[in-house]
This record gives C-alpha cells, sequence and structure tokens, in this order.
C-alpha cells in the first residue's frame, strides 16, 4: 500500500536541490548545453497550449509533461510508445489480451486505468494532432513532423472531450516560419532498419503566406525469428506532410495541413508459453479473493486439474532456441494434410468468404498489418479588440487497415483472424476567449465529433481446443459498424483574486450519441449526457513557485451491454436478477480526480521540477460476464460495473549541473486497487471463485523511473561532441485481476554518441544497450493451441476444481539495436 506523507512529499524537492542530487523530468526542452553556452545558462522555459493558450508549463494546474522538437530528436522519439519512459504515469501497451495488436491498436493508459475488455471506447486516455481527435489508432502518429509532445494526465474532457478519461496526449505539429530552411537525415540500424527524412520550409508570399513540406520513410528492422522461421516485429512508415500558414492580416492566422501515410508492418513481437508445458498445479499455493460480495478478500489455496504459473515464469532466454511462438505462414502445414492448403490464403488474400469490410480494406499477403491513413486539418484564429479571439478547429481522417495475426500466438497453427477495420472522423470546434492579460479570463466553445468505425473479424480455425474432431472452419463474425456523434458546449473562466493567487474552472457539458449495428443487421442506438466538471486553485508564494490543487471528473464513451438487447424479457429479468445494474446500456465508466503539485524553477533557472500527488476514484469498470438463463440461447454475455480507487505520486524535473551537464530524472509511484471486481472469466482457474476485491489492478506497473543525463563539448574549433543516455525502471505486473503471478521488473537502457559540425550531424545509438531480456507484458490466457483444451475437466482428484488449459501471453521485449545517424541542416 502506498503511503505518502504529504508534509514530506513537500519538502522533498527543496531538499534535494539543497543537496545537490540531480533531480529532473525527462527533457523537457531546450539546446543541448554546449561549451559555448553564456556565463548565466539557464534552461528553456517551455510554453504549452494545453488549455487553448499558450501558457509556461510552471502555470498550468495539472500534471504535465511536455518534450521539445529537440528533445524529440535527441530522445529519438518516433511515437507513443516511446513515451513510456519520459512521461511518469503513462503506460502504452502494444498488446491487449487476443487482440491484434501491434501499432493497429494498443492502449494508451494513464495511472493504471487498464482496460478490461480491451475495447478502443475503454481507453483512459486519447491522441489528438493539434488538438484533433485521432480515430485510426494510437500508433498511428509519426513524429517527423511535430513540434512538441504534451502529456496531460488526469481527466482532460473540458478541453479535449470524448476519450480523455485519464489523460491526453497532444502532438502539436511545426508552423512554416518565413525564413527558408530545411533539412535530411538518413540512418541504418541492425536488421533491415533504416530512416530517410527531408524538410523543406520557407515563404511562398512575402509576410503573407509560407509553406512546409516534409516527407519520412521509416522502418524497424525485425525483432525475433519464430518457431515456423518467420521474422517478427518489422515496422515501415512512409508519409509526405504539406503545411500552409498565412496572415491575411495582422491579427488573423490560418494553417491548413495535409498529412499521408502508408504502414507496412510484420507480427508483433509477442508470445504464447502454456501452463502444461511451463507451470504447475501450484500445490499449497494461494490467491487472493472471495465467493461473494464484500469486504476484500482472503487466500484461497488453489485446486487446478491442470497447471498454470503461480511462481517464476519462463524468461526469453529460457525458451527452447530462444524462440518466440507465433505463425506467420498463410500456407500452414495442418491445410496441406486436409487437402486445402490455400484456404486461409483465399480467405485473407481473396476475400473467400465475402466480408463487405475486408473488401474494402488493404490487400495484404502475409500475416501483419497494412494501413493507409489520410489527416486533414484546419486551425484559424482571428484577435479583435482587447484581445478577445475567435478561434476555429476542423478535422477529417479515414483509415483503411488490414490485420492479419495468429489468435493464440501458440506454435500450433490451429487459428489464424483477419481483422479490416476502416474508421472515418470528421471534428469540429469553435470557441472565444479573452485575453490572457487582464485578471478575469474566460473561454466558451463549441465542438462536435462524429465517428464512423467498421471491423469484422474473420479467419479458420481447427477446432482441437473443443475437444471433438478437427475439422477445418471458416469463420465470419457480424459486421461491427459503431457510429458515434458527440456535441458538447464548454466554458473556463479563471480569475487573479490576488497578484499570485489564482482560481479557476471549466466544464464540458457533453452528449454521447451512438449506435451500433446488431448481429440481425438491425441497428441499437443510446445516448448519454454528461457536464464534466473541473475546478482548481494555484498560488505561487514566491517567484517560480507554483502551488496547485484540482479536482476534476472525467467520464468513458458510452458501451451497449453485450447480448442484453436482443435477449427475450424473461431472459433480461433473469440476468437482471443476477446482475442489479442490467439495461441496453451499459453503466458509464466515470472517475473523480483530486490532485495536489508543487512546480518550480530555481538556482537562476537552472533546476526545474514538478510533483504531484492523486486520488482517484474509478467507478463502473466494465467486465463481460456471462449468466445462464433458462432458455436459448442458455449463457448471454453482459457488462456488469466493477469500482477501484487510484493513487500516487508523480515526479520529474531536470537539472543544468553545469553548461556543459544536465542530468534527469522522473518517477511515478502508485496503489492501484479494486474496491469491487467480479471476474467471471477467471473462474475455470481460481474453482468458481470469482469476486477480487482489494486486489490490485493488473498489467500495470507500480513504480517507474527513469534517470537521464546528456554532456556537451567542444573537441576543437570545428567539430562538437555529446553523449546522452536513460535508464528506465519498470516495476512488475500482475498477470490478472486474481493476483496470481508477476512479471519481473527490469531496467533498460538507451544510449546515443554525437558529432557536429555546423550544420552536419552523426550520430551512434542504441537502444537496449545491454540486450535486456525481460518481458514487457504479462496476461493470464486460455489455450486454444491444445486438443481439449477448453473442455472443463476434474483431475486428477473428483473434487479438484475444474479447469481449462491456461497459460500467459508474454510481451517480447526489443533486442538491443545499434544504428547509424546522419543530418543535415541549411
Amino acid at each position: 500500500m502506498l503511503r505518502v506523507d504529504r508534509g514530506r512529499a513537500y519538502l522533498l524537492p527543496g531538499l534535494l536541490a539543497a543537496s545537490g542530487v540531480a533531480v529532473a523530468q525527462a527533457p523537457a526542452g531546450g539546446e543541448a548545453p554546449t561549451a559555448q553556452a553564456s556565463a548565466e545558462p539557464a534552461l528553456e522555459e517551455v510554453l504549452v497550449t494545453s488549455r487553448k493558450r499558450e501558457e509556461s508549463i510552471l502555470e498550468v494546474p495539472v500534471s504535465i509533461t511536455a518534450l521539445t522538437a529537440d528533445d524529440i530528436a535527441k530522445s529519438n522519439i518516433t511515437s507513443v510508445r516511446d513515451l513510456n519512459a519520459f512521461a511518469p504515469g503513462l503506460n502504452f501497451q502494444s498488446q491487449v489480451g487476443n487482440g491484434a495488436g501491434g501499432r493497429n491498436a494498443g492502449a494508451i493508459i494513464f495511472r493504471g486505468m487498464a482496460p478490461v475488455q480491451g475495447l478502443a471506447r475503454e481507453q483512459s486516455g486519447s491522441v489528438f494532432v493539434d488538438g484533433v481527435f485521432v480515430a485510426s489508432g494510437v500508433q498511428s502518429v509519426d513524429t517527423a513532423d511535430v513540434e512538441r509532445i504534451e502529456v496531460l494526465r488526469g481527466p482532460q474532457n473540458a478541453y479535449f472531450g470524448r476519450n480523455t478519461f485519464g489523460g491526453a496526449i497532444n502532438f502539436v505539429t511545426r508552423t512554416p516560419g518565413d525564413v527558408m530552411k530545411g533539412g535530411a537525415a538518413l540512418g541504418m540500424s541492425e536488421r533491415g532498419g533504416y530512416e530517410v527524412r527531408g524538410d523543406i520550409e520557407g515563404p511562398l508570399v512575402d509576410g503573407k503566406l509560407s509553406g512546409r513540406l516534409s516527407a519520412a520513410s521509416y522502418q524497424r528492422g525485425w525483432q525475433y525469428r519464430t518457431t515456423d522461421g518467420g521474422e517478427l516485429g518489422e515496422e515501415q512508415t512512409r508519409s509526405v506532410t504539406g503545411t500552409l500558414f498565412a496572415t491575411p492580416v495582422d491579427d488573423w492566422s490560418i494553417k491548413l495541413r495535409a498529412h499521408l501515410q502508408r504502414d507496412d508492418d510484420g507480427p508483433m513481437t509477442n508470445t504464447y508459453i502454456r501452463g502444461t508445458q511451463y507451470g504447475s498445479l501450484c500445490p499449497g499455493q494461494t490467491f487472493t479473493g472471495l465467493s461473494g460480495t464484500g469486504a476484500p478478500g482472503a487466500p484461497v489455496s488453489f485446486a487446478l486439474s491442470r497447471p498454470y504459473f503461480c511462481g517464476s515464469i519462463p524468461t526469453l532466454s529460457q525458451l527452447p532456441g530462444g524462440f518466440v511462438t507465433s505463425n506467420t505462414n498463410l500456407f500452414p502445414s495442418v491445410l496441406a494434410t486436409i487437402g486445402r492448403p490455400n484456404y486461409l490464403s483465399d480467405i485473407a488474400v481473396n476475400n473467400a468468404l465475402n466480408s463487405l469490410v475486408l473488401a474494402r480494406a488493404p490487400k495484404i499477403g502475409e500475416p501483419g498489418m497494412r494501413r493507409d491513413i489520410t489527416r486533414i486539418s484546419l486551425q484559424t484564429d482571428y484577435t479583435f479588440a482587447h484581445d478577445i479571439t475567435l478561434a476555429a478547429n476542423v478535422g477529417y481522417e479515414q483509415s483503411f487497415a488490414t490485420t492479419i495475426y495468429d489468435v493464440d500466438r501458440a506454435d500450433v497453427q490451429n487459428s489464424y483472424a483477419v481483422l479490416p477495420q476502416i474508421s472515418r472522423s470528421q471534428s469540429y470546434e469553435l470557441r472565444l476567449q479573452s485575453g490572457q492579460a487582464q485578471k478575469f479570463r474566460w473561454l466558451v466553445g463549441y465542438s462536435l465529433l462524429e465517428i464512423q468505425a467498421e471491423s469484422q473479424q474473420l479467419g479458420y480455425q481447427i477446432q482441437a481446443a473443443q475437444g471433438g474432431a478437427t475439422p477445418t472452419v471458416g469463420f465470419l463474425n457480424a459486421r461491427a459498424d459503431d457510429r458515434s456523434e458527440t456535441p458538447a458546449l464548454f466554458a473556463a473562466v479563471e480569475y487573479d483574486v490576488l497578484d499570485n493567487f489564482t482560481v479557476g474552472g471549466e466544464v464540458r457539458r457533453q452528449k454521447d450519441k451512438s449506435s451500433l449495428l446488431n448481429a440481425n443487421l438491425s441497428r441499437t442506438e443510446f445516448e448519454f449526457t454528461d457536464t464534466l466538471p473541473r475546478v482548481y486553485a494555484r498560488w505561487e508564494p514566491i517567484t517560480d513557485l507554483n502551488v496547485y490543487v484540482t479536482w476534476g471528473r472525467g467520464v468513458m464513451p458510452g458501451q451497449l451491454n453485450g447480448q442484453f438487447v436482443t435477449a427475450t424479457a424473461q431472459q433480461q429479468a433473469e440476468v437482471c436478477a443476477v446482475i442489479p445494474s442490467c439495461g441496453p446500456g451499459a453503466p458509464l465508466p466515470k472517475v473523480t480526480n483530486k490532485e495536489i503539485g508543487l512546480k518550480q524553477r530555481l538556482l537562476n533557472g537552472r533546476l526545474q521540477y514538478s510533483i504531484s500527488l492523486y486520488d482517484m476514484d474509478w467507478k463502473n469498470i466494465n467486465s463481460n460476464q456471462s449468466v445462464t438463463v433458462s432458455t436459448s440461447p442458455f449463457l448471454l454475455s453482459v457488462v456488469a460495473p466493477n469500482d477501484a480507487r487510484l493513487k500516487g505520486v508523480e515526479f520529474e524535473g531536470r537539472w543544468l549541473v553545469t553548461p556543459e551537464w544536465d542530468v534527469g530524472l522522473n518517477f511515478n509511484l502508485q496503489d492501484n486497487e479494486y474496491t469491487k471486481f467480479i471476474g467471471g472469466t477467471l473462474g475455470t482457474l481460481t474453482s468458481g471463485v470469482i469476486w477480487f476485491n482489494g486486489n490490485d489492478v493488473p498489467k500495470q506497473p507500480d513504480r517507474t523511473a527513469t534517470l537521464s543525463s546528456g554532456y556537451a563539448a567542444r573537441l576543437n574549433d570545428a567539430w562538437s561532441w555529446y553523449v546522452r543516455g536513460e535508464a528506465a525502471y519498470t516495476g512488475p505486473m500482475w498477470d490478472s485481476e486474481a493476483n496470481i503471478v508477476q512479471s519481473d521488473p527490469y531496467t533498460r537502457v538507451n544510449a546515443r554518441l554525437g558529432f557536429e559540425r555546423g550544420d552536419l550531424g552523426v550520430e551512434l545509438y542504441a537502444r537496449n544497450l545491454f540486450d535486456d531480456k525481460h518481458w514487457t507484458y504479462i496476461a493470464r490466457s486460455t489455450s486454444l493451441a491444445e486438443p481439449g483444451a477448453l473442455l472443463q475437466v476434474r483431475y486428477p482428484t473428483p473434487t479438484s476444481g475444474l479447469t481449462t488449459v491456461q497459460g500467459l501471453l508474454l510481451g517480447a521485449p526489443e533486442p538491443r539495436v545499434v544504428g547509424l545517424r546522419v543530418n543535415y541542416k541549411f
């Protein structure tokens, strides 16, 4: 349990500074120090736009990390997954359960708010580009044209709207300048990795119009060879971006941006290990649970008939040959044995099952993912008298993607899935706000977000796990066509009560109107209306020291309650007798966040830090439950609500020790536990125990930390050099809500050595320098690979629990990669 003495927490930064300890955030901005720095060097003060206006990061009354273009380049940040090491409280996972995973999926998780069902609408945070919602996948934003990344923790609904339940990540793109300049970069790395980037910008009409054009081609080389000889982890992105920036008159600006992107990836780097192969029956061991609701659970002894993992997990090095078990062949040999060698290829490539969605999605001839993305955005603002500004932000995005993947990642060619996905989104925002120099500041606005998302899973499965004969079965699941329309009014006020004391509040009144296509092709509509407030107070007792207190609420989008809407009245009554919160719409997940923080800039601007303590009540965490009813179908899948309490502390800062040397530190400590959780899917592993009140939220580390440092100096009159690196620590993670087994903690080190001469730069870099091999993701999973794996058996005694074959889905780490990069600016 996390215990933080608030008084001591407030003293911590000052004590660290006074003792000379290097307290710093992961790079927060500013050029790398050089031997030619001024006699009084200082960190650059970073400006952010997270509240729809430009202000110092020290003045924002929320926990926020900002990475500048210089930070992005020097830390080699290419996507959301690279932000884990630099933003405390953020944990991005590329894998969620048995889903497709990779860059077309994954989950943004703030402060441990991990999704239970793995749905996109369950994300505790979302990604934005210039404030425009990204619907095409959280890993679809490349940083080639990004000026700044802002990571905000805690509910951000007031300014960002939908899907910012636990936080938001905003990529702010570059605005063309009126000076002709550009650059190019070439790089290569191990196992086929490379990068080619170039950009040019400058004036088109002197003083009125400027433009920027950038292009990039980037490939991450393959990471592992699988048991069938295939390659995992390769990623390729090609993109081109054009931006126009116009100032027709002095008080009016217009920014128009268009972005085209093609992603081609191989299968992602995860694997499956069976309990029957590496586990045990857990003799004499316990888990924490209880048979009904009430107080936190007590130790319960295992009664397994098939092995699971109750102690250590085999490391990657201990697996046979160091292979990971995922299938990568569209012509699996098992199909040849029954005379249908082309069956999978016909489904995936030739659309033999006649999927309406696959017919419009990109064709792909091997496991992996292909995606085409188009983004267009327009931002404009006009400033009237008294600095009153009228601003508009319009965005359009469409994405066409196809993913082919091994469902269970086992070394048996029993199951493949094809997942075509098509999404379109349009967003509109109009706001009017006061000038920022006056004591009373205000903002009012209207926004509308429209999203349509289509998908349809298809593929084949050898029915060995069901225990019967093994015919080949091609499956075509019902087509999903989800549509949502979210209009909202939002407003903010802020008042300087004293010169050094400010109070403020923000609110969004939001209506979430959604409709889902049912299996019978009828459409179910449901609607939620919410008022989402946040209030705060900020005090500056001395110059450059800000203390803030914030209280706010957040909400997730609504969700259809499983099969409830298509059930008969009698079946619905039987479901409601088991789950009182039953209804067509699942209970709306909500969170209340209480936060207190301290931000300071001292030592003449050479030291900057921030620390925040938060306490969050997370209500209605949706999980799927199976309820037995008296008429066919006898098993209905419905949604049950659960609750959790999240507490933690986040720290980040940066210290410019000398003009040549800077040191950084960030860390996150959290204590997240379920106050109520029902997990029916765990019953075959826990002998029918399905309540896990008091257990920790799984699949999330309870502590992370990153230490970073850089040093730069002159070699001679022509050349300078620098060295930079980060050591990122990730704590253990639980496998499931039953808290049975944990992954091991690990530390990864990245390093870069560079040389510069004028506009020319050469850099040698290494990711995962010491080739750490610890698993990055852990999740319990039922096997689909073994004969009868899904059949519940009672063995070795008649009193043993009914158990299916259990195992673990594991994320394999990126192996050590060494690369060389050359860049030139003009």
